[in-house]
């Protein structure tokens, strides 16, 4: 059985292996630090991400729109380790559903969309 430290340690993995496998899969470096995202990211993002953190929504002041996937960059890297590892501020539960079924796994929604894991995480 999992406690609430190791699914939230295995959840953001699974996140940033999301926006890693897309970055592996680009075709060319340039990709790499272009704000455009690899299609894979560019769907996650579009699917669960962007409704509230665009560049005109902002939600939480974080615009995941405008940001670069080069996580050779610390900043940039710090920028998606906080969108999916907020110590008090836990992502959206429909992104990580979302990213476990695209894994081919078998998940049912355990919240409303716009909940968020508190409880499960604690």
């Amino acid at each position: 059985m999992f406690d609430a430290n190791n699914l939230r340690s295995i959840l953001v993995g699974v996140a940033m292996s999301f926006i890693g496998v897309g970055l592996a899969s680009s075709d060319d470096a340039s990709s790499k630090t272009s704000a455009t995202p690899p299609k894979e990211v560019a769907d996650l993002l579009q699917d669960n991400c962007l409704a509230c953190h665009d560049q005109s929504s902002r939600e939480g002041n974080l615009d995941l729109e405008s940001a670069t996937f080069d996580l050779a960059d610390a900043e940039t890297f710090h920028l998606w380790q906080y969108a999916f590892d907020r110590k008090d501020n836990y992502p959206l539960p429909n992104l990580y559903t979302s990213m476990l079924q695209r894994l081919g796994l078998e998940v049912d929604a355990f919240a409303s969309a716009t909940g968020t894991m508190r409880g499960l995480l604690r």
